[in-house]
């Protein structure tokens, strides 16, 4: 068997055995979008669609497969509830900090006699 070369953003990374490869689809280093080059080979393809390569994506449960992108959702699932979570009580103290406000402010004004500027009383 040849030795194979994954594209790292834009840098090649290998070269890499198939038995090596496998491994790295293993550990989620690389899937099956993978861009993959065998070595003397002119072209990048997916991992996937190379035939010696695929097989291994075969046998693999597709819930297995996208395990690390369904994390990330799970992730930024988490994230965008708590940022609600977060603008809520924020929401909550400030209506209790204006009621507060205001609150004293009718208390102060009745206690002076004073006539409320934004209530006219």
């Amino acid at each position: 068997m040849g030795q194979y070369y994954y594209l790292d953003g834009a840098a090649p990374v290998g070269p890499f055995s198939l038995q090596d490869v496998y491994t790295l689809v293993d550990r989620g280093v690389i899937g099956p979008a993978t861009l993959v080059c065998k070595e003397g080979g002119a072209e990048w393809q997916t991992l996937q669609s190379i035939p010696e390569l695929n097989g291994k994506f075969n046998a693999t449960a597709p819930a297995e497969a996208n395990a690390p992108e369904s994390g990330r959702k799970r992730r930024r699932s988490r994230i965008n509830v708590t940022a609600i979570i977060i603008a809520c009580l924020f929401a909550l103290v400030a209506i209790y900090i204006t009621y507060t406000i205001s609150h004293a402010f009718q208390v102060s004004a009745q206690s002076t006699g004073e006539m409320d500027p934004l209530l006219g009383r």
